[in-house]
């Protein structure tokens, strides 16, 4: 019989790429990608803080800590968000790769 149970492939076989029935991913067998993305969000405001704590020191010198701050924190989201963008299209390319090898 065609659409008898012994005859479909079981969840995670190789057509589901890893899913359950009912198109739902299967979590507890797929990398931790929520660790990978989150990891960039901390660092991007880790640059801003970073960069605005020492552009405060800096103009805290010259009794301009609050122009230090800004400047600081603008280059901070700048340099920040260079990283992100660097590294999400890097993970990106990486990710079509992969989905390149599993489809051959």
């Amino acid at each position: 019989m065609a659409g008898s149970t012994d005859e479909r492939e079981p969840p995670g076989g190789k057509g589901s790429k890893g899913r359950k029935a009912g198109g739902r991913r299967d979590l507890r067998d797929a990398p931790m990608y929520w660790m990978r993305y989150s990891s960039k969000g901390f660092e991007l405001a880790a640059a801003v803080l970073g960069m605005g704590l020492f552009g405060y020191w800096l103009g805290g010198l010259k009794d301009r800590a609050l122009l230090g701050l800004a400047i600081g924190a603008v280059l901070g989201i700048v340099g920040g968000m260079y990283n992100l963008v660097r590294q999400s299209w890097i993970a990106s390319r990486q990710a079509d790769a992969k989905n390149r090898n599993q489809e051959n």
